[in-house]
């Protein structure tokens, strides 16, 4: 059943309890940030993206830093 709370740390989830939950299939959808699948793929609030694998088409723009 899905869950959530609300405040400063708000988050809705099924499945998976946190953002860095790799032991629980489903979904989280937090304030600090989205992930999926075992924590296969993630976005953090900082818009940092980490996904196990990837198949990308098109241009790529990318700058160091």
């Amino acid at each position: 059943m899905p869950s959530c709370s609300s405040g400063t740390n708000a988050y809705i989830y099924n499945g998976m309890t946190s953002l860095d939950d790799t032991q629980h299939a489903g979904v989280y959808v937090g304030t600090n940030g989205i992930s999926l699948g075992h924590g296969l793929f993630k976005v953090t609030s900082a818009g940092a993206l980490n996904a196990t694998s990837a198949n990308i088409k098109g241009d790529i723009q990318a700058e160091t830093g």
